[in-house]
């Protein structure tokens, strides 16, 4: 699903966003911020991947796909 959007699963949970439901994004070193409005944002820690090349290839999709 990369190339459609995010795929968030969680206990009890799941959910599927496309790429064009985010507006914007902010990025640190450890962490991206992927805004679906102005106050409203899914968080992703570097934490979450469970290697560096999968943070990697993460911040590469976010590049491609939403504007700074």
């Amino acid at each position: 699903m990369p190339d459609e959007g995010i795929q968030i699963l969680c206990a009890g949970a799941e959910g599927r966003f496309s790429w064009a439901a985010y507006g914007k994004q902010k990025r640190s070193p450890d962490m991206i911020l992927l805004y679906t409005s102005e106050i409203v944002f899914h968080i992703f820690p570097k934490s979450f991947f469970e290697t560096e090349d999968d943070w990697q290839v993460f911040i590469e999709l976010v590049r491609i796909n939403i504007s700074s």
